[in-house]
């Protein structure tokens, strides 16, 4: 399973460099191997890490291990959510640009008196309860098979815009206006 965090690698080493970001990377992964192995370590032969738990800290220690997964998968999905609703809303407004061929207005804040985020938090939230709420769910397993392929992708474009940005370090942030006189066909 790979995190949101592998997507901000390139801009990481990037502005790190190489030598440090390689640095970095490996100390995390000592420091994320030696946890692990010290939880392993404790756990022993116990089937659980909440047995675990209990075993040292009793029931308080027991519930704690059942209570904190489901506390962190709610900020998963809060975050989920919100990066869902802040994708889909620019979608809805092109594909309306599309069918309609009108100029929408695009505003990021939130407002009820026309269309906005909060109205497509709340279409939303309708798909995913339905979504959610189905009993036989091997249609999700199977369309979630094809999330290698897009993993694929993902790794081949972090790895292509690593290489780009170490080939290339000559990166100019500048203002919206500048980046709306710049010419983006020449690059």
């Amino acid at each position: 399973m790979l995190g949101t965090a592998v997507s901000t690698l390139p801009y990481t080493f990037q502005q790190s460099g190489l030598i440090l970001g390689l640095i970095l990377t490996f100390v995390t992964f000592l420091i994320s191997f030696y946890s692990c192995k010290l939880i392993i370590d404790m756990a022993g032969t116990d089937s659980d890490y909440s047995d675990t738990l209990r075993k040292f800290y009793g029931p308080t220690g027991f519930y704690m291990g059942l209570i904190s997964p489901a506390v962190i998968m709610l900020g998963a999905v809060a975050v989920f959510f919100v990066t869902m609703n802040q994708v889909m809303y620019p979608m809805i407004l092109a594909i309306t640009v599309w069918i309609t061929g009108n100029d929408v207005n695009y505003d990021n804040t939130p407002r009820w008196d026309w269309f906005s985020g909060n109205y497509t938090a709340i279409i939303l939230f309708f798909i995913m309860t339905a979504l959610c709420s189905k009993k036989d769910i091997k249609i999700f397993m199977k369309i979630g098979s094809y999330g290698v392929i897009f993993v694929i992708l993902l790794m081949a474009f972090i790895i292509y815009t690593g290489i780009r940005a170490m080939t290339d370090t000559s990166f100019k942030i500048g203002t919206p206006e500048e980046s709306m006189d710049t010419d983006w066909s020449k690059n």
